[in-house]
């Protein structure tokens, strides 16, 4: 009895050890436990003018990255280039670097500022300021998206200019190469230019409607539109002038235009359209298409194997098969 109470009691007390390690209890676990990592706090300065109070904080524990920080701040002028945490032996800001950087203690960040240069476009077509193409660039960089170029009619665009030379020729801008060192306007040069109209000579289209291009005086004529259409025509090319015999002489687009504005107008030939006799859709055709539908739907011997010589011959198999049918059917009454 002993032994067993005993045996009971080794077993309650395994079963109690057991619950204990299930449960993550261990006596040593006060003494293991290492203790809490310190919290610091990360403060963002915009450089703005504004007050502590209205910072942007941040509470990040010892070792760990900064995960929460701010929008990136504006500044009229300046274009914003990181958060600075100390300066280098040149007094240069050293940017914290979100993807590497740890923190170790309290730490302000301050908001580091460029140079800003804005850059103006003026198109000298009679619009307002409000209207211009305006692009912020960091002081010493190249002005990497210029607005489309723009359109004037009667002129051809040349470029985007930033001053005159000792001739008083306009400089243009080279965005290849040229860096922005302060605010700058650029305005469009504009030259005269030869207007090209297109005339589809179609009885529709208004010279508002017609195609036209702008080519500086003796260069080629580069902007043409597609040929146009015209029921039951052959568009030729496009003609300038008749010749003694009133036939229309085309541009040759490798020739260079004059200083003067001019009009080609399309130059159509009437299409043939092969209608010939008894082919297609002529008169004759159409009889003797009808003749030949006509025929087709009298002529039925197949359909109708009781009429004509095929009919015939089908009457004589069935007589010859009821005469063979008959004499079977007596030979064999006499045979009973």
């Amino acid at each position: 009895m002993k032994q067993r109470n005993s045996i009971k009691k080794l077993g309650s007390l395994y079963l109690l050890a057991c619950l204990i390690l299930l449960s993550g209890f261990s006596p040593f676990a006060v003494a293991q436990a290492a203790p809490d990592s310190p919290i610091y706090q990360v403060v963002f300065d915009p450089e703005d003018g504004s007050s502590y109070h209205n910072w942007h904080k941040a509470s990040i524990p010892e070792g760990g990255r900064i995960t929460d920080q701010p929008a990136d701040p504006q500044k009229e002028g300046f274009i914003f280039e990181g958060w600075a945490y100390a300066y280098d032996e040149n007094d240069t800001p050293v940017l914290w670097n979100f993807a590497a950087d740890a923190v170790s203690e309290n730490t302000t960040l301050w908001a580091v500022w460029g140079k800003a240069c804005q850059i103006v476009f003026d198109p000298e077509d009679g619009t307002g300021y409000s209207d211009w193409y305006k692009v912020t660039i960091p002081a010493g960089g190249k002005i990497t998206d210029p607005p489309a170029d723009p359109q004037k009619e009667g002129f051809v665009f040349e470029g985007w200019a930033y001053a005159y030379d000792e001739n008083g020729t306009p400089v243009l801008w080279n965005f290849e190469t040229d860096a922005v060192s302060e605010n700058t306007t650029l305005w469009a040069v504009w030259e005269n230019g030869t207007i090209v109209a297109f005339d589809p000579d179609d009885g529709k289209a208004t010279y508002p409607d017609f195609y036209k291009a702008v080519v500086k005086p003796g260069h080629k004529v580069t902007d043409i539109p597609a040929d146009p259409q015209r029921e039951g025509y052959v568009f030729e090319g496009w003609a300038y002038a008749y010749d003694e015999n009133g036939n229309p002489l085309l541009w040759d687009f490798n020739r260079p235009a004059g200083e003067k504005n001019m009009t080609l107008w399309a130059s159509w030939t009437k299409e043939d359209n092969g209608n010939h006799a008894g082919i297609g859709n002529g008169t004759a055709g159409a009889d003797n298409n009808s003749a030949g539908t006509i025929q087709d739907k009298t002529d039925t011997t197949s359909k109708n194997p009781a009429t004509g010589k095929e009919g015939n011959y089908f009457l004589g198999f069935l007589a010859v098969l009821g005469v063979l049918s008959f004499g079977a059917l007596a030979l064999l009454k006499h045979q009973r």
